[in-house]
């Protein structure tokens, strides 16, 4: 059988997430400067929670305040799926999809350590059906 990779091997690594304290529209900047669609957010630099563009729009509406006024801590996501970066990919892939998550917190201990999401998923179908991944990528 061979060893299933690890999501280690191909997660982003996530060296940018946004505290809690700051404004939706201080996310939506992070989030384009970098062109990311999920934002882990943080407090004392453990995961609390996911941001998204969506998740923001959506706070705006509801609270009827533009997201300059709006904190993170009201737009996101609570208990996001966190996962350990030495989980192996297919345990991951499959619980993304019994939650129906389109994206996973990868944590090394209590501390964020990347992202793992659907455009993720997507890449490493393709290279798996074009035989891209070497030996290195396994285990």
């Amino acid at each position: 059988m061979k060893p299933i990779l690890r999501l280690a091997a191909v997660m982003t690594p996530f060296p940018h997430a946004i505290e809690a304290t700051k404004t939706a529209s201080e996310a939506l900047e992070v989030m384009m400067a970098h062109r990311f669609r999920h934002l882990p957010v943080t407090q004392n630099h453990a995961a609390l929670g996911m941001v998204t563009e969506r998740s923001i729009k959506f706070a705006t509406l509801e609270e009827g305040r533009p997201a300059s006024q709006l904190s993170v801590k009201r737009a996101l996501t609570p208990q996001p799926y966190l996962v350990d970066l030495n989980t192996p990919l297919d345990v991951v892939i499959e619980e993304m999809a019994r939650r129906q998550v389109a994206s996973a917190v990868v944590t090394k201990g209590e501390k964020v350590a990347g992202i793992f999401t659907m455009v993720d998923v997507c890449r490493l179908f393709a290279d798996t059906l074009r035989g891209n991944l070497t030996p290195d990528d396994v285990a």
